[in-house]
């Protein structure tokens, strides 16, 4: 688990501080808790991607959100509690982001190639790269990182990779697919970052990855049988048990003047964001 780290003593003040608000000085339609932390948050993510992590101070913080030190304990525990949260609240950011441009799709290989897409726009955004790649680990440690990434993307990648591949497909099994993919995924980001032309470097990147896609859906197996084909005819005689053997799992092609004109299967499920 993430370690948030120890909270500064309460009776450590520096005469800096914003005063803490007592019940009498607190006027009418002061500020929520939930619109505090919203404000400690903001200026964290602002504060953290533009000094950096470690020459931040909670005083800083504290001004840029015109909140007091005691909010920040009281919802953030720490400075380090508050980097958890803003990483965490940019991963999911870009997560729902995934989930919008997957859910446009309609079948597996478009909506990898959408939410892939999705993914290294994101990353490639300056706050994102700043603090969740180049200081989140150091910050957290690659433990603490992995753990993060893990939440909020592994569940859409290998949901998009157990649609693209059979439980085990090419002597590998969809989980593995699914490493693989996301360590690609990972590793372009630092790259489109770095490049001159960070336009032509994701280009690149997505193309990179959709020969990956493509090769690891179509890498042949003597384990896989082919689909199965069927006539038209027979499709339309008894379409509710091919319906329910499709649900099970089984692809098939559906012939026409002997030729395949249109192949049926599962449909993917639809992603939601965390």
């Amino acid at each position: 688990m993430v370690d948030r780290g120890d909270s500064t003593p309460a009776d450590e003040r520096n005469p800096d501080w914003p005063e803490e608000p007592t019940a009498a000085s607190t006027p009418p339609g002061t500020r929520t808790a939930d619109a505090a932390r919203d404000s400690v948050l903001a200026a964290g993510r602002e504060i953290f991607a533009t000094i950096g992590y470690s020459d931040a101070t909670d005083l800083q913080i504290c001004k840029r959100a015109r909140a007091t030190r005691g909010a920040l304990q009281h919802h953030f525990g720490s400075k380090f509690g508050l980097f958890v949260a803003v990483v965490e609240h940019l991963q999911r950011d870009l997560c729902t982001r995934m989930s919008e441009a997957i859910n446009l799709q309609h079948d597996p290989l478009g909506q990898a190639r959408a939410g892939i897409a999705t993914f290294l726009d994101g990353c490639g955004q300056a706050t994102y790269h700043s603090v969740v790649l180049e200081q989140g680990p150091a910050v957290l440690g690659w433990d603490g990182w992995r753990e993060l990434d893990d939440k909020y993307y592994a569940p859409p990648i290998s949901a998009l990779t157990d649609m693209l591949l059979p439980p085990r497909h090419g002597g590998y099994t969809a989980a593995m697919g699914a490493v693989a993919i996301r360590g690609a995924m990972t590793a372009l980001t630092f790259e489109i970052a770095r490049a001159r032309d960070t336009a032509l470097a994701r280009t690149e990147a997505l193309a990179v990855v959709d020969h990956l896609l493509i090769s690891l859906q179509g890498m042949p197996s003597s384990a896989d049988p082919a689909p199965a084909r069927i006539g038209i005819g027979q499709l339309r005689a008894t379409t509710s048990a091919y319906l329910d053997r499709v649900e099970a799992g089984e692809i098939f092609d559906v012939l026409r003047r002997g030729r395949v004109v249109a192949r049926i299967q599962r449909c993917p499920p639809r992603i939601d964001p965390q």
